[in-house]
């Protein structure tokens, strides 16, 4: 029983000073303006693997990583929505998940598609969730084009044509911001 609670303490120790280790090269890698290192981090802030939880650090690293066009600003969307280490704020984040949509991020589209389905920091508008859900379904992802097709039930056969036009509008200009910020 000694040795199984002394090799459970040794692997313990073992798996700290590995997110330790991982934790001080991903602050070098993020201080330096890696987004990928600051996405990650905000990720162990945000979850305090590795690290004591820190809502306020996740914050700041994934928004360093977002300004540098990766993602980030769906995961502080998330945080806002749920009020995990902030104070809940619908529209704090609508805002943020349309900032993620805007870069192309399917999640972000899912998110801000969501948030206009229920009336969530922005009125109910089933012919806006039409459009954020259209540009999410683009990726195939499955849960975008159910929810994509439910909501086109709700809309009139006009209504329905208008939203597929903006969503074909805001394609392109998502695709004209991503090849400025490869």
């Amino acid at each position: 029983m000694k040795q199984f609670v002394l090799i459970t303490l040794l692997s313990l120790l073992v798996s700290l000073s590995v997110g330790a280790d991982k934790f001080s090269e991903l602050t070098i890698l993020a201080e330096k303006g890696d987004p990928s290192s600051q996405y990650q981090l905000a990720n162990m802030y945000r979850t305090g693997e590795g690290v004591a939880k820190n809502s306020e650090e996740a914050v700041k690293w994934f928004h360093k990583s977002a300004e540098q066009g990766w993602p980030g600003w769906a995961d502080i969307g998330v945080m806002y929505e749920s009020g995990d280490g902030v104070s809940p704020n619908y529209r704090d984040a609508v805002r943020y998940f349309r900032k993620s949509a805007m870069q192309g991020y399917d999640d972000g589209q899912m998110y801000l598609g969501g948030m206009y389905n229920e009336g969530k920091g922005v009125p109910e508008n089933f012919a806006e969730a039409y459009v954020w859900f259209s540009l999410a379904a683009i990726v195939g992802s499955d849960e975008a084009i159910k929810m994509r097709d439910l909501t086109a039930r709700k809309l009139s056969p006009d209504v329905l044509d208008r939203s597929q036009q903006r969503a074909a509008k805001l394609f392109e200009e998502i695709k004209h911001w991503q090849a400025k910020n490869p």
